[in-house]
């Protein structure tokens, strides 16, 4: 008992150093720029700019995103507190990025030794049984240790939105655990099955509100018992209960979620027409990006490390390119593998499987970008596992076991070494695009993002300002040529001449126009031409009324337009009406084109309440303003509604004049 009391104590010592080594291998990085999709969801969202945390406040910040069908709200809501304790400074989102890591971290650590514990006590375990509860903790220690200084968790941590991803997995790996434990009862015929159902009703909805990824749980249950327990049980009604319990939380609802979508599959195909890739296309070339995936978590490699992989070619048929059919027969051998194997080498069947099941909604059938290295924060818990297992399995081949640890802890030492280089080149944009820049010069949006900082940069020198400009803009020329569906390199010349006063070319606009009436329209269109307005009423963009509303003309009769995006459109265009046109009569009969293409989002309707007070309609506006009340069942806009109505008592009381502007 003493002996067990001091290796615990010796193992919470381990512990705390390898959170405070993963603490050191990040610290360069939490100092680092906000990027990409931070913007709309932080930086940009003024939903969780709380001022107090009085619950109508907290709940309008949970639910201040469009991000998934579910909001994310428990994401949003962490954010919202990130800013009222310390504003919008990265350091500190980006820390509390850092200690859910760590907090995942050491539910790694209970995962895997619950793991290697519950398998051990199966009656017919092959490997694990005579394990001792040292080398469990051996093993878990370097699984977990690899984990979280892992160059492929990067950007779960200092990408700050991936706190969605993070947040989703400390849930699901917390989920596990509790599982773990409720099958361990059932095992040595206890009761566990209020753990077993605790880790399906508590955890699986606090992951799925934080990502909707976050629903896998109940797949990743039904892997571990799969490969690991196979249904065992000490009593037979045990073992009847996990079956009626994986039939209703996996089974029955993958049968459903596959009925709906041979009924209605627009709601996979729709998403499409924001690609300029087929489905066909996407579920090829992810057999070569999951292949991809693979090779980064054995062997991580800082050139094919990034943030952005839009350079990845996509697969147009088997053998264009031919890596394709490699790649596709590698992932049939590797799944038949685990399944035939999963009695003899059940660690081994748990990570290929566990690996495959984590990407079941992000690298299938769903209209999503190809790649993000984010996809793989929790899935790779399987690989990483399965490694690190048979590397140090010290009761087989003995006299390698030395040979072997050493091996382990030099790849930790490889891992945390790449993570600090790329959290290094993460502390500063000019660092992170350069590097990024070298790795990718292919990738669109890293050139995009690249143009962009360079021609941010303010210097006193007028020649650094001129070089910085003359990079800058051969950057949004190799955007331009690298993808012909994306505006930001159009937006980012157009921008960029209009600050330094120089012409703006008509080529240009004559493109932008072509591209917004042809090319798939993105989640960003409507954010691009907003910026091009601001530009213009800046006084900084000098484009005519006419070309504004060509651009809007193109983005409209776009026919891959759905019907979200082009409420977006629209509302950009009541944007420019009432701020460029000062037309609030038509800003408003537009807002009701945007509110009946998006009769879900309560900003447009919101906006058509202002803008009809701000034109006397006030009978339409309280119209409005009820329709919100009856649809905000949340009440996540009651302090607007009673904002606004207010406004209107006022002003038809003391019979105000028109507002010149919002």
């Amino acid at each position: 008992m003493h002996t067990a009391k001091h290796r615990n104590i010796y193992l919470l010592i381990f512990l705390a150093i390898l959170a405070g080594l993963t603490f050191f291998t990040y610290q360069p990085g939490l100092f680092g720029p906000y990027v990409f999709d931070d913007a709309p969801n932080i930086t940009h969202n003024p939903g969780i700019a709380i001022q107090d945390l009085h619950f109508a406040t907290l709940r309008q910040a949970a639910f201040s995103s469009d991000s998934g069908p579910l909001s994310r709200p428990i994401s949003m809501l962490s954010f919202a507190l990130n800013v009222y304790a310390n504003g919008l400074n990265n350091y500190y989102f980006k820390l509390s990025n850092l200690f859910i890591h760590i907090l995942c971290g050491l539910g790694v650590f209970f995962l895997c030794s619950s793991i290697l514990k519950v398998l051990g006590l199966r009656s017919n375990s092959p490997l694990s049984k005579t394990l001792s509860k040292a080398q469990q903790d051996l093993i878990s220690f370097f699984v977990t240790a690899a984990w979280l200084l892992h160059p492929l968790c990067l950007t779960s941590v200092l990408y700050v939105v991936q706190r969605m991803t993070s947040l989703s997995a400390l849930f699901c790996i917390w989920g596990m655990v509790v599982y773990l434990h409720g099958r361990l009862k059932l095992i040595e015929g206890k009761s566990g099955k209020a753990l077993i159902i605790a880790s399906l009703l508590i955890f699986t909805p606090l992951a799925a509100l934080s990502k909707e990824t976050g629903a896998l749980l109940p797949l990743f249950l039904f892997v571990i018992e799969l490969t690991l327990l196979s249904f065992e049980t000490k009593e037979q009604t045990d073992r009847t209960f996990l079956i009626i319990f994986f039939s209703g939380c996996v089974a029955l609802p993958s049968i459903a979620a596959l009925a709906y979508s041979a009924l209605h599959p627009q709601w996979i195909t729709s998403g499409y027409a924001l690609r300029d890739f087929t489905l066909v296309e996407r579920l090829m070339t992810e057999s070569r990006v999951l292949c991809f995936y693979l090779k980064l978590i054995l062997i991580p490699s800082i050139s094919d490390l990034g943030l952005f992989h839009d350079d990845i070619a996509y697969s147009h048929s088997l053998l264009d390119p031919v890596t394709t059919l490699v790649s596709i027969v590698a992932i049939i051998l590797l799944l038949g593998s685990a399944i035939v194997l999963r009695k003899k080498l059940p660690i081994l069947s748990f990570g290929i499987l566990f690996f495959f099941a984590g990407h079941v909604l992000e690298s299938s059938i769903f209209g999503l970008e190809i790649a993000h290295e984010h996809r793989n924060y929790l899935p790779m818990i399987g690989p990483v596992l399965a490694v690190f297992y048979y590397l140090l399995f010290p009761l087989a081949h003995t006299d390698t076991l030395q040979i072997r640890r050493f091996a382990g802890g030099v790849l930790l030492v490889f891992f945390a070494a790449v993570t600090h280089a790329r959290s290094t080149d993460w502390a500063n944009p000019f660092d992170l695009y350069t590097s990024e820049i070298r790795h990718h010069p292919n990738s669109a949006q890293t050139n995009l993002e690249m143009g962009t900082m360079l021609g941010s940069i303010e210097s006193k020198d007028p020649n650094a300002t001129s070089n910085n400009d003359v990079l800058a803009q051969s950057y949004y020329k190799k955007v331009n040529e690298l993808n012909p569906h994306l505006m930001g390199g159009l937006i980012g010349l157009i921008k960029l001449n209009a600050a330094r006063n120089r012409p703006i070319e008509a080529a240009w606009i004559e493109n932008l126009s072509f591209r917004l009436r042809h090319s798939p329209l993105g989640a960003t269109t409507s954010d691009s031409l907003i910026s091009l307005i601001t530009c213009r009423t800046n006084g900084v963009c000098k484009i005519s009324n006419e070309e504004f509303e060509g651009l809007f003309e193109a983005s409209l009769s776009n026919g891959s337009a759905i019907a979200n995006r082009r409420a977006a459109i629209l509302s950009a265009y009541s944007y420019y009406l009432v701020n460029v046109a000062a037309d609030y009569q038509k800003a408003a009969q537009i807002m009701q084109q945007a509110i009946d293409s998006d009769p879900g989002q309560m900003e447009y309707r919101m906006t058509f309440v202002k803008f009809c007070i701000a034109i006397n309609r006030f009978d339409e506006a309280k119209k409005a303003l009820n329709k919100m009340q009856s649809l905000d069942k949340l009440k996540r806009y009651q302090a607007q509604i009673e904002a606004q109505s207010r406004d209107i008592a006022d002003r038809t009381a003391y019979k105000s004049s028109p507002q010149k502007g919002l």
